[in-house]
């Protein structure tokens, strides 16, 4: 499989994580694991539903 990257840019809560992790979702890039804590975080968060962008914005890289 080859390497894609691509770049996102906005300012705060413009919805770069949101995009990111329905990419991920709809191409089933992401683990089950992944989603589990992804859904797990969601409820503990007080979320009705799985909230994809905790994929992302957990992160360190992101954090940064």
């Amino acid at each position: 499989m080859d390497l894609l990257r691509f770049t996102t840019a906005g300012r705060v809560d413009d919805g770069q994580s949101t995009l990111i992790g329905r990419l991920f979702y709809d191409t089933k890039f992401i683990f089950e694991d992944q989603l589990e804590a992804v859904a797990s975080a969601s409820r503990r968060l007080g979320e009705h539903r799985r909230n994809l962008t905790r994929m992302i914005d957990g992160r360190r890289a992101e954090r940064e």
